[in-house]
């Protein structure tokens, strides 16, 4: 289902989701239907265009190389007013100069969302668990989120200490459920403001400069980095079947390494793609920081 322009519903609610944050449910009516969206803000900061337009092509990289992918769009400059003028009058983002310091997206809403955060005792998430526990191939899903993660330098979900990769915050690794599709997790909450690496028209070896440390994907990314990604998936594996409530075997590991492999192959092809046309979308120019990184890579 397409997001539809905000311009083009009635916002029957709209709530934040997590107090203190830019982040609220919206429930609206479209075209005699209703739906669900989140609206979502990012701190500009610095260099506002470039990272809305990072943003909106890491979007693309998720939607084209994963299947955890929430549909995802920018809002637009009409979209934005309408946004604040429904906001909750006590929410500090109402103050113009807050609210003009964010990039705004919208995704769809999925009911049955869950962080690795929820109490495992919790009904949902216990359904969850159980489906990820007999079905290992439901972690080829978190394969291509990590294949991803690593080529945009997003170590919010994992990250590398003492030379294991290990969960760093498990708020941001989600699972969804449904009775037609059964358990998978989903690249969502992708963008690190704090990494240079997530900045798509920088030149890579600019990015490295400014972060004072190496590209991750230069070691796991290549086409000769496959005992790098084996251990990737081992330690990943093993950091979340330490969790409570997986139980997680060798097909586990074995799928979460296959899904590693097709995602980054996926990706290295849509890579590909976007340089060689120029554009990823109608009218969307492929970042320029895309070539360098293609190219650092051997792709």
């Amino acid at each position: 289902m397409t997001i539809p322009l905000l311009s083009k519903v009635t916002i029957n609610e709209m709530k934040p989701i997590a107090p203190g944050h830019p982040v609220y449910k919206v429930a609206y009516s479209f075209q005699s239907k209703t739906g669900k969206m989140v609206l979502k803000g990012e701190l500009a900061s610095s260099g506002k265009t470039d990272k809305r337009y990072s943003i909106d092509y890491i979007a693309h990289l998720f939607t084209k190389t994963t299947q955890g992918f929430a549909e995802m769009r920018l809002l637009g400059a009409d979209e934005t007013p309408i946004m604040r003028n429904r906001l909750p009058e006590n929410d500090p983002m109402k103050n113009q100069q807050v609210f003009n310091s964010q990039i705004y997206y919208a995704m769809s809403m999925l009911d049955n969302l869950f962080d690795l955060n929820k109490p495992v005792s919790e009904p949902g998430f216990k359904k969850v668990l159980s489906y990820v526990n007999n079905k290992p191939v439901c972690m080829r899903s978190l394969g291509e989120i990590i294949a991803v993660d690593l080529f945009i330098g997003n170590f919010d979900r994992f990250d590398k200490r003492n030379q294991a990769w290990v969960i760093n915050n498990p708020g941001n690794i989600f699972l969804t459920y449904s009775d037609s599709e059964g358990a998978r997790f989903l690249g969502i909450d992708f963008f690190d403001p704090n990494s240079r690496f997530a900045y798509m028209f920088e030149n890579i070896s600019t990015c490295e400069q400014d972060m004072n440390e190496p590209w991750a994907a230069r070691d796991t990314l290549r086409d000769s980095n496959g005992k790098a990604r084996d251990k990737i998936a081992k330690d990943v594996g093993n950091a979340l079947g330490g969790r409570e409530g997986f139980s997680l075997n060798n097909k586990h590991f074995k799928e979460l390494r296959e899904g590693f492999g097709r995602g980054r192959k996926t990706l290295k092809k849509t890579i590909q793609e976007d340089v060689k046309n120029r554009y990823y979308a109608s009218g969307k120019m492929t970042p320029k920081g895309i070539i360098s990184r293609k190219t650092a890579l051997g792709w």
